[in-house]
């Protein structure tokens, strides 16, 4: 989701009838491990992209290792 300032309507129902209805602003951003990724993706793309090759072999030695009888 795109980072950014959203409008929410937000509406309650009571046996099929709107009995309340408001706009709130919601704030999106990024936080915690999704930030750092997105901040090494765009600040150090080289390291960004070793990393994902890195990450794949791991990831596929790992699934042939576990795979063998």
């Amino acid at each position: 989701m795109p980072e950014g300032l959203f409008d929410a309507r937000v509406v309650v129902f009571a046996d099929g009838v709107v009995i309340a209805e408001d706009v709130i602003d919601i704030a999106v951003g990024k936080t915690g491990f999704e930030r750092a990724v997105y901040q090494v993706a765009r600040n150090d793309p080289a390291i960004y992209g070793l990393s994902a090759v890195l990450i794949a072999l791991l990831a596929g030695w790992a699934a042939g290792f576990l795979s063998r009888r």
